[in-house]
């Protein structure tokens, strides 16, 4: 009887910790177009950014550029909007297909040249200048991101929900079709959307339910 009991508990806790983990989650998709990008090369990415309770924020992302109806592009570096109180600690490597040979960059005017935005990222080592990963993210690829962040993880989650500015600032190189055989460079803007989190009253109410069923068998044993 309590091996059943021990066994609920263990279910309503897997169930609950999660949610309690992850923070909050935001989900992108962006086509270079009218009004979002310098260029309007029709280059895109899509992905979801996880911002935990144990200090990381993490990036997944899907280079769209030659896939379907986006225009073909190397995706060579992006940042967010970093106006936190302390900075971004550490750049991690290791969990997809990121390619080690990006680097963690502090000063996004190098690929933004505007420095009214001091946003916070990674950027290619290569930047698109040679072939294999280090050039960037080839067409249809994607990798994940994640950083260690020291500051109040809640302030990063009111200011992306009440951002002014773009989330996120997306920079390619080598895009096009034969037509201009890939000499256009584009930077992109992009807007986080909150994805809903499951409610974890909910979760909470489900365990308690298999707790009290539990008992209830208990009970009548």
């Amino acid at each position: 009887m309590q091996k059943l009991l021990a066994t609920s508990l263990c279910v309503l806790f897997a169930t609950i910790l999660p949610s309690w983990s992850q923070l909050a989650i935001y989900s992108f998709t962006a086509t270079a177009g009218a009004g979002n990008s310098d260029e309007q090369t029709g280059v895109g990415l899509t992905g979801t950014v996880t911002v935990t309770a144990g200090g990381t924020i993490q990036f997944d992302i899907t280079n769209l550029s030659g896939t379907g109806s986006f225009t073909s592009g190397d995706f060579v570096g992006f940042g967010f909007d970093d106006k936190f109180d302390n900075p971004i600690d550490t750049l991690v490597w290791g969990l997809s297909a990121a390619p080690a040979d990006w680097s963690l960059e502090s000063d996004w005017t190098q690929l933004w040249g505007n420095a009214t935005r001091p946003y916070t990222g990674a950027i290619a080592d290569n930047q698109g200048d040679a072939s294999g990963p280090g050039s960037g993210l080839d067409d249809g690829v994607s990798g994940t991101w994640v950083f260690d962040y020291t500051g109040d993880m809640q302030m990063v989650i009111d200011q992306w929900d009440s951002n002014s500015r773009p989330d996120m600032l997306a920079r390619f190189k080598t895009v096009g079709s034969p037509a201009n055989e890939g000499e256009l460079s584009e930077k992109l803007e992009i807007n986080f959307v909150k994805v809903p989190e499951p409610s974890t009253y909910g979760m909470i109410g489900a365990g308690a339910l298999i707790l009290l069923a539990t008992a209830r068998r208990l009970k009548k044993k």
